[in-house]
């Protein structure tokens, strides 16, 4: 199951008080409805939810929205025996500790993933020796790597599919101990730790480098960007697809202003002046398709030689690329 329509989302600091009444009339909390309320309504919504999900009706009904609210706000509901009757006293315990309407009281997110419950339902991935191996090695060559193959790794990362980082993804669930959706460097030392030969200098070199962005964590996107390159084989229509990406305006050419326009503050003014000379063999001051694609042909060529991946195939291997637009 996937969240989606973040329309009403906001940043906030968990001292903030907030007073404007919006979302929908079946998942509003009751202090949303008397107008002064914090971050906990969210739980609140997931106890609608899960309730939702195991009984297949709503805690609180109505003929029209005003009665629902009104219900709400009462902050009363019950378990019905028809609905419930195959329901386990867990899950009932979870969302009575999230439909709970003294916020005090009321579970916020890391308890709630805390939970028996839940943790039974959903246990905690471990990860395997051979994962870890395959970490490190793939996190110890991405730090050697250029910056506009780095970038290009970061491109490629959001046009994966489920299928293709679904191992990946277990790994980093399972180094994502706090569950917080992003990799502090005290996580990622408890995984590198475990090998001799990998010290805290080196660690913290791999986190600064995978952390693109500077925000202190490595989220989900720069982790598969980083440790994906291994397992996916980046053929002529993908390598188009990045391009076409990072070329922003369209023209067949990518220069300082579009990479920059494409990647935002992630890569500095220098990175990206360095990633044009990089490429620019004709020192015109952009970079065509071609001598975009020789780049990353050349630097998994070299790779492949030095045995850190496995030989070209098909168009990856073609010394001069053919340019399909």
């Amino acid at each position: 199951m996937k969240l989606i329509d973040f329309g009403l989302s906001k940043h906030f600091h968990f001292s903030e008080v907030m007073s404007q009444q919006v979302g929908s009339a079946y998942y509003v909390a009751p202090e949303i409805l008397h107008g002064e309320y914090n971050y906990k309504c969210d739980m609140w919504s997931m106890g609608v939810i899960l309730y939702m999900l195991v009984s297949g009706v709503p805690p609180f009904w109505g003929r029209s929205d005003a009665e629902i609210r009104q219900r709400i706000a009462k902050g009363t509901y019950v378990f019905p025996k028809r609905q419930f009757q195959h329901v386990s006293a867990g899950a009932v315990d979870l969302i009575r500790n999230l439909l709970c309407v003294d916020v005090n009281a009321r579970l916020d997110a890391s308890s709630a993933l805390q939970h028996p419950w839940l943790k039974a339902a959903a246990p905690s991935p471990t990860l395997q020796d051979n994962s870890k191996a395959e970490i490190i090695g793939s996190l110890r060559q991405f730090t050697s790597f250029s910056a506009m193959r780095k970038l290009m790794l970061e491109v490629i990362a959001f046009t994966l599919n489920t299928e293709q980082i679904n191992g990946l993804r277990v790994i980093f669930e399972a180094m994502d101990e706090d569950k917080s959706g992003t990799l502090s460097l005290e996580e990622v030392k408890a995984t590198l730790h475990t090998f001799d030969d990998v010290g805290d200098d080196e660690i913290e070199a791999i986190f600064n480098d995978v952390n693109v962005n500077h925000d202190h964590s490595i989220n989900y996107n720069e982790f598969i960007a980083a440790t994906m390159w291994k397992r996916i084989h980046l053929d002529e229509e993908r390598l188009h697809q990045v391009f076409d990406t990072l070329d922003v305006q369209h023209d067949g050419f990518l220069t300082t202003e579009s990479i920059q326009n494409a990647v935002g503050l992630d890569f500095s003014a220098d990175d990206v002046a360095s990633m044009i000379t990089e490429c620019d063999a004709n020192g015109d001051g952009r970079i065509d398709y071609l001598e975009f694609a020789k780049l990353w042909k050349v630097q998994q060529i070299k790779q492949a030689a030095a045995g850190s991946l496995a030989p070209l195939h098909g168009a990856a291997a073609l010394d001069h690329p053919v340019d399909h637009r």
